[in-house]
């Protein structure tokens, strides 16, 4: 038999659904989760760093009056934090008033106790809160009792916008979750709380929108934060200039007061607010689900600034549909937006009376998620009820043709709608769009559909992540800045653009309260916490909407107490409930926990990342014969320990791989230099055995439980540039 190569270079189609398998380009995939298409090769895709956790930093905390030695309690109960909130470790003093003064504090390394300076000792858990404090300085009853200490809500993070600065290309990144506001501090390295004292209502899929503006009102620059929370216990409109105050303009001189919008825009010298909430007061306001609604031309801050019954002030015009709005953003000079249905451009009209009107561009395509909406140069990609759509301004048009069927997997129970949130990654020419599947019923998102904009492909990626948002640091980055990361696992060059002052970095948050970094390590930082440890066979894990699945390959880190024989080791998922988990190792064999044994928090959860890549399905149909598969070349980057599976499918038996259990072939490739190979190679050509006589003939490449497992497999990257199968047209199809 005389092979002749099938070669494949210069990937550019990428992740292809509305054909069969057979069908498909052969640079196509059937299957692209944890890769992507980018720039000609199929690049494993990257983990994220984790940033930090939004964090709140309280002082003078009262706990109360002490009881006689001992004295117990829990911080989370007295405090009235939010129920899965945990106190940073090494961040925790309790100080007792005299007579007996004592000050209790952490050791060096946080272990759970507490050191008193008179001579006392304690305890205390970092997850559940509780304490409890021993005399060694011959304090008693009734004895004034107060914290300090850090700790994080573990609340969902609902938004990361920009606050401008007066700096030119320098601002501060702002993120929300569903109770606090936090800010990027620059010295600490962290987000923190900040204008303390005001908190928010809304629910965990109601995202923040953020738009800064001047004012000489209100002193100048701040930023107006809405989330469009008209529930119960409903949110108004807020500004920030130092501290937070409550913005609700009068729009005419009977007391009705805008009080809630979806989104607000400076426009044309204007503030422009979007399907708003009018009336006398907050709660009995009514919506105007079409309306857009403006301030005068100059400060918007200003009094009587929005009363549309005077002359020269504000306005409003309601659009000629029944459509709600659900979201906007600007095309050029002219803001688009986004109803149900359709799509209408408020078209500024340079009139005095009338200065904006509607006008409708197209009546096929509507928007269903208000943070779907990206800016890709001349236009906006929005996710729509329809497809995924981008507009110009004048026309609207599908762009999801490759992959039709994804918008009608977005899973519609629990708001499912409303989490899509999406962002441009600039630097990687990718598109990002958060989603929870309804194949997972999952109420948090738990992928990420990815876009190329610029070879027009797809894939996705298996991660949990609630909204995007940019960062720029205010410091170059040094190696310390990465630690427990050896020169291999961080994937990048020393020298590259991202490390520098200011770089706009895409973070994400997540539904714990998380914020990290995407595309920047060789596998994923923390991003769940571990509240709880039940000891056992198998033992339990549990961890808030953790939104792990069956068959999820994890890794423990961090746990203080005696159940830190799980700490540095990875692991296979049992699904038990949305907060519980099992683990087993990678042949589904329990993993157990001794009885009695303790957790006393910070533990951590890293979810091992994926890597699927299946090809279409080769063959010779337009021959009249079968094919006779001798080998497979692949050109792939060099690594140290790295290598991948490779299962092999036949004719149309899509889940059974022919060959497996096999003593001669094999199927695995690595991507580390074989001996034979010259040194100091970046790209390395190895070869695959396995022949096969078949009518269809389909790859999958991906990483097996053993090499999720096995840190040095996992950790390392993989990018396919080129493949190159030997075959040849066997015998007739009878």
């Amino acid at each position: 038999m005389s092979y002749k190569p099938f070669y494949i270079e210069a990937f550019k189609t990428g992740l292809e659904r509305d054909k069969s398998d057979f069908q498909l380009l052969p640079d196509a995939f059937s299957i692209l989760q944890d890769a992507y298409v980018w720039r000609d090769r199929v690049s494993r895709k990257k983990g994220y760093k984790q940033v930090g956790r939004l964090l709140r930093i309280l002082s003078g905390q009262s706990l109360g009056l002490t009881t006689a030695s001992p004295f117990s309690g829990n911080i989370k109960t007295i405090l009235s934090l939010e129920s899965n909130a945990q106190i940073v470790p090494g961040s925790l003093s309790i100080n007792i008033a005299a007579p007996g003064a004592e000050g209790f504090v952490e050791p060096a390394i946080p272990d759970g106790t507490l050191i008193g300076n008179g001579g006392g000792s304690g305890t205390i858990n970092y997850s559940t809160g509780a304490f409890t404090l021993v005399s060694g300085a011959g304090w008693g009853a009734g004895q004034a009792t107060n914290a300090v200490f850090n700790y994080y809500p573990t609340l969902p993070v609902m938004g990361i916008d920009l606050r401008a600065l007066t700096t030119i290309n320098a601002d501060i990144t702002v993120a929300f979750d569903t109770k606090y506001a936090y800010q990027w501090n620059t010295g600490s390295k962290r987000f923190e709380e900040f204008g303390g004292g005001t908190t928010w209502q809304g629910s965990d899929s109601q995202f923040f929108s953020v738009s800064n503006y001047y004012s000489t009102t209100a002193s100048g620059d701040i930023m107006l934060v809405t989330n469009f929370n008209k529930g119960p216990t409903p949110d108004p409109i807020r500004y920030y200039n130092g501290t937070w105050n409550t913005f609700a303009p009068p729009v005419d001189g009977v007391g009705n007061e805008m009080h809630q919008c979806r989104l607000i825009f400076p426009y044309k010298g204007r503030l422009v607010a979007l399907n708003t909430w009018e009336g006398s007061t907050l709660a009995a306001s009514t919506q105007n689900s079409r309306r857009a609604r403006w301030s005068q031309n100059g400060d918007a801050l200003a009094a009587d600034a929005w009363r549309s019954d005077i002359a020269g002030k504000g306005g409003y015009i309601d659009a000629p549909t029944s459509e709600a709005i659900i979201s906007a953003e600007f095309i050029r000079d002219t803001l688009v937006v986004g109803f149900e249905k359709s799509i209408w451009k408020l078209r500024y009209t340079g009139n005095f009376i009338l200065p904006f009107v509607w006008e409708r561009v197209d009546n096929e395509f509507g928007v269903e998620s208000t943070f779907s909406i990206v800016r890709a140069d001349s236009s906006q990609i929005s996710v729509g009820s329809n497809g995924i759509v981008a507009c110009d301004g004048i026309n609207a048009k599908r762009i999801d043709g490759k992959i039709p069927n994804t918008v009608f997997n977005i899973h519609n129970e629990n708001d499912g709608l409303f989490r899509v949130h999406g962002i441009r990654d600039y630097d990687k020419k990718l598109i990002y769009w958060t989603f929870p599947s309804a194949q997972n019923d999952k109420t948090y998102p738990d992928r990420l559909l990815v876009f190329n904009y610029e070879d027009l492909s797809w894939s996705f990626f298996k991660d949990s992540l609630t909204c995007f948002g940019v960062l720029q640091e205010f410091d170059d980055k040094t190696w310390s800045d990465y630690p427990n990361t050896t020169w291999e696992q961080a994937l990048f060059p020393w020298v590259d653009t991202a490390l520098q002052t200011l770089y706009p970095a895409v973070i994400a948050g997540n539904h714990q309260g998380f914020i990290v970094k995407l595309q920047r390590r060789a596998r994923n930082d923390p991003g769940l916490t571990i509240t709880a440890i039940t000891p056992g066979t198998p033992v339990q894990i549990t961890s808030p909407n953790h939104n792990l699945s069956t068959g999820d390959y994890v890794r423990i880190d961090g746990i203080i107490g005696t159940a830190s024989v799980l700490n540095d080791n990875s692991y296979k998922v049992n699904f038990i409930d949305v907060n519980n988990i099992t683990l087993s190792d990678e042949n589904g064999n329990p993993i157990t926990v001794a009885g009695g044994s303790t957790y006393i928090g910070d533990g951590e959860i890293i979810l091992l990342h994926d890597y699927i890549v299946r090809t279409k399905k080769f063959n010779f149909l337009d021959r009249g014969t079968g094919t006779e598969l001798g080998y497979i070349d692949f050109l792939l980057n060099s690594t140290t320990n790295g290598e991948f599976n490779v299962d092999i499918f036949a004719d149309n038996n899509n889940n059974t791989p022919v060959n497996v259990n096999d003593s001669f072939f094999n199927n695995t490739v690595s991507t580390a230099a074989y001996d034979s190979d010259i040194t100091g190679q970046d790209k390395l050509l190895h070869r695959m055995f396995s022949r096969q006589h078949v009518q269809f003939l389909q790859f999958e490449l991906n990483l097996t439980g053993e090499q999720k497992i096995d840190t040095s497999v996992h950790d390392s990257d993989i990018e396919i540039y080129a493949m190159t199968a030997w075959v040849e047209a066997s015998g007739r199809i009878v």
